[in-house]
């Protein structure tokens, strides 16, 4: 597997959109928006020159703005009632990850490639608990599971709980069931030859989008505990995800964690003092070997900056009145 490393550099790129809302009735409300020129991947990984260190091909990026059909656009129709909001939604968009174009001579070029998004969620209020579904089906153009030059479509979707509990709701907890599905995904081994070039395209072609098994469930959580009226606030937020339908002939996967608690202290109003840490591991184990850190796919890649963090911020509230 080629380890795909993260860069420290993280940045926003400002993009051109244009958008519009219109209300037919009370009810109904239609979305619409267009971005003529979609910026670059903002994903913190030089894909290039993680692919060329590990496999010394000469890698190039193709540009968007190298083609002519560049636009991404979509729609959203939403549907508000006292029961239930809800809406559906398309999307016309590139991916947001590269499929590795290979060509015969071994140089790979990283291509961002169109996807067909199809959308659907569903929102309500039970009591004082808020409850959320949503799911989203992007439709690539692959629909051969023996084709490793694009990668298959893909569902992913998300069920979740939040409610305020405690003295006055004091206390806050968000819990959602994530999940992901990748139909007729191969998951077994790679038994073309090295000097075959079908042997990168299947090793590159789901590791460079991150997406290394059929099926991914997960949990992610937010918790908040508001004490002495946020004196003290302890926080922790988090996420764990497991793999199935994946090549387990070399290694056997025990998911990914990420978690991130903090506390943050108030000695006098608006002025706040910061403390916490940002942690992601993922647990593999080898054919008769102990079960260990995995630094090359899933959270993993993250665990080299693995950090605490210390934040001392002041809000202030100005207002004149003549």
């Amino acid at each position: 597997m080629v380890a795909i490393q993260p860069t420290t550099k993280l940045h926003k790129l400002p993009v051109l959109s244009f958008s519009t809302t219109w209300y037919p009735n009370e009810v109904v409300s239609v979305d619409a928006a267009f971005v003529p020129q979609p910026s670059d991947s903002l994903f913190p990984v030089d894909y290039a020159e993680s692919l060329h260190q590990a496999l010394t091909f000469p890698v190039t990026y193709s540009s968007l703005d190298s083609k002519i059909d560049t636009f991404i656009t979509g729609g959203k129709i939403n549907i508000r009632s006292s029961a239930v909001d809800a809406s559906i939604s398309y999307l016309y968009d590139f991916d947001k990850y590269y499929t590795p174009v290979i060509a015969d001579t071994f140089a790979i070029t990283l291509e961002r490639k169109r996807l067909h998004r199809f959308g659907i969620d569903a929102k309500t209020t039970i009591d004082r608990f808020g409850l959320w579904a949503e799911a989203c089906y992007s439709l690539s153009g692959n629909q051969n599971e023996s084709d490793y030059t694009e990668r298959l479509s893909k569902l992913d979707y998300t069920v979740g709980i939040d409610f305020n509990y405690g003295i006055n709701d004091c206390c806050y907890l968000n819990i959602q069931y994530t999940g992901s599905i990748v139909p007729d995904y191969d998951s077994s081994a790679n038994t073309y030859l090295f000097s075959d070039k079908r042997y990168f395209e299947k090793a590159l072609l789901y590791s460079v989008g991150g997406i290394n098994e059929g099926i991914l469930q997960g949990l992610t959580w937010s918790a908040q505990w508001n004490i002495a009226n946020s004196f003290i606030v302890p926080s922790i937020s988090g996420s764990y995800s497991f793999p199935f339908i994946y090549d387990d002939s070399v290694k056997k996967r025990f998911g990914s964690l990420v978690l991130k608690p903090s506390i943050d202290f108030m000695p006098f109003d608006s002025f706040h003092l910061t403390a916490g840490a940002i942690l992601a591991y993922s647990l593999v184990q080898e054919d008769g070997q102990d079960i260990t850190l995995d630094t090359t796919s899933g959270a993993g890649v993250y665990t080299p900056q693995n950090h605490l963090f210390l934040t001392v911020s002041y809000k202030w509230n100005f207002s004149l009145t003549k």
